[in-house]
């Protein structure tokens, strides 16, 4: 009787549930935003002096010839916005 009553208690103890781990007591700091670096998982390919140009990876831009960058839409939405704003004279544009 002596040996069942450990063998119980290890038995039961192993088919517990675990408790989660404890949680932190201050919130998670969010981490720093990616550099927007072009890659395979950017949403629009546009070029940052034209934004309204917009293409597929490797693509140059029909009016100043930079490569376009890839970016997150709020990014090219937050660049049209500020082009709209803005008069280019077209000193940029190739002729």
């Amino acid at each position: 009787m002596r040996t069942l009553i450990p063998l119980a208690l290890l038995l039961a103890a192993c088919g517990a549930d675990p408790q989660p781990p404890a949680t932190p007591s201050t919130p998670a700091v969010p981490a720093a935003p990616a550099a927007e670096a072009p890659d395979a998982a950017a949403e629009v390919w546009a070029c940052p002096m034209d934004p309204e140009v917009t293409g597929q990876e490797g693509d140059e831009c029909n009016k100043c010839g930079m490569k376009l960058e890839g970016m997150t839409q709020a990014h090219h939405t937050e660049l049209m916005k500020k082009h709209s704003g803005e008069h280019h004279g077209g000193e940029h544009h190739m002729q």
